[in-house]
């Protein structure tokens, strides 16, 4: 009997650095992916001192979780990556 493999975690092309606006210094890396076999795309956040934010909700695109991540940066700015709501 073979031991089961892991499966493939695949990441998407929208997984970046995205750095505050104007004199804002703070960074928050986006993370996106799925995992193979399984449906939708899962959002996960880190800003500079590890924090991690993932959305309960999981997307059925990789451009919707890319969405929702400007979305909630555009009405709630960085501070929200950073509990500075």
């Amino acid at each position: 009997m073979e031991p089961e493999q892991d499966p493939e975690i695949i990441y998407s092309k929208h997984n970046k650095r995205v750095s505050g606006v104007g004199d804002d210094p703070r960074q928050v890396e986006v993370y996106i992916y799925t995992t193979e076999g399984e449906p939708g795309w899962i959002l996960e956040v880190v800003n500079d001192q590890n924090t991690s934010w993932v959305w309960d909700q999981v997307f059925d695109t990789d451009d919707a979780a890319y969405n929702a991540f400007n979305t909630a940066l555009k009405e709630e700015g960085m501070d929200v990556f950073f509990g500075e709501e």
